[in-house]
């Protein structure tokens, strides 16, 4: 009975951390995760309080699941966990207007940020668990948001559809 109660909080953190198996993506599976966030803004962009309640709980799922996936996984921020990636990607966008331009530059910004671990990002990515695999992600999402909202601010013309 303990062994399958195990069995199930095991599936259910690598189906949290995944988020539903696209993590086991084979090639970007951190791309991937990005975009899914992608589609949830594309979707709830109209209702700011319910994006917001979304990023709100995943980023909560996550530093509680990544730590325990990092376990079952064996490896430090395991490339099959993606719920920060889809977090980081949630952050960029949270509270910015929608057009297919700005959610474009959103996912490259946010991408970029990430790729590059833009100080102090490189730092918190060495930490373990969850703080490590979520903390730079989040971070990077913090980034690209306010580049975004710099650009928006200068009303940069390629911004708008």
């Amino acid at each position: 009975m303990a062994k399958s109660k195990n069995n199930i909080k095991i599936m259910i953190t690598r189906l949290i951390t995944t988020i539903f198996f696209f993590g086991y993506f084979p090639i970007f599976p951190g791309t991937v995760g990005s975009f899914l966030g992608l589609i949830i803004y594309s979707l709830v962009y109209k209702n700011p309080a319910v994006y917001f309640l979304i990023t709100f709980m995943l980023v909560i799922l996550g530093f509680l699941y990544c730590g325990k996936a990092e376990y079952i996984f064996r490896k430090k921020d395991c490339k099959k966990i993606i719920i920060d990636d889809l977090c980081g990607q949630l952050v960029s966008l949270l509270f910015i207007p929608f057009s297919l331009n700005i959610a474009f530059l959103g996912f490259i910004l946010f991408r970029a940020f990430d790729g590059l671990k833009v100080y102090p990002s490189k730092k918190i990515e060495r930490f373990h668990g969850s703080l490590g695999i979520m903390g730079d992600d989040i971070l990077a999402g913090i980034y690209a948001n306010t580049a975004l909202r710099i650009l928006l601010f200068f009303n940069m013309p390629f911004l708008n559809n």
